[in-house]
């Protein structure tokens, strides 16, 4: 239940994400920031998915990893993995809980977004890490992605439009925008997808969204 939009343009990267979150009684609220930024590198982390464990918000995590300077001297790639290590163990018992409460299957995934770089990075990358448990146990995929991202249900409602705008889903669309531009562009595609949502009468994600640039 979320719709969170990423993208890497030539000079920075915007993430722009609904601000919906589910209860497992079926009632959802539009208050939740799935946005976290650094402060001393262009690195943001976005969440999607179960966004609580073992009662600790995801960008909690995010703040106290950053604060314990664990990312330092890692890129990008780096720091998800070491990120990995930070929180795993509280995603695998949140997600096992949930399986076996028998929560329906949006309660047992999660997934961390890295979007930037790092002194150690030359370029602007994304990278995710996505956890989901299943009879199997705890699953995980390492994703390294293009330059626009698409995360969660609401994606679907952007279909038609990117089958007529078919451009706009390429690397080389998002690589000859600067920052403003990619930040318009951003805001146009959710607008897109609230529109199609709500002709739908929908609810995977929330009319209102936050969105977060950085330059550099």
């Amino acid at each position: 239940m979320t719709l969170i939009l990423s993208t890497i343009c030539k000079n920075g990267i915007c993430v722009c994400a609904d601000k919906r979150s589910a209860r497992p009684n079926g009632a959802f609220q539009d208050d939740l920031c799935k946005i976290y930024s650094f402060k001393k590198i262009p690195l943001i982390i976005y969440n999607h998915g179960v966004n609580k464990f073992n009662n600790k918000m995801w960008n909690e995590y995010c703040l106290e990893y950053e604060e314990l300077n664990k990312w330092v001297h890692y890129n990008l790639v780096g720091i998800r993995e070491n990120f990995r290590k930070f929180i795993e163990k509280s995603v695998h018992q949140e997600l096992e809980k949930n399986f076996q409460n028998n929560l329906l299957t949006k309660y047992t995934s999660s997934g961390f977004v890295f979007c930037g770089k790092t002194d150690q990075d030359t370029k602007l990358k994304i990278s995710e890490l996505f956890w989901a448990y299943n009879s199997g146990g705890l699953q995980i995929e390492k994703k390294p992605h293009g330059r626009l991202v698409l995360s969660g249900t609401g994606q679907e409602h952007l279909k038609d439009y990117f089958e007529k705008n078919k451009n706009i889903f390429t690397n080389e669309y998002w690589e000859n925008l600067d920052i403003n531009q990619a930040e318009k562009e951003l805001k146009n595609l959710f607008l897109v997808a609230v529109k199609e949502k709500n002709r739908l009468h929908s609810s995977e994600f929330s009319d209102d969204f936050d969105l977060k640039c950085r330059t550099v």
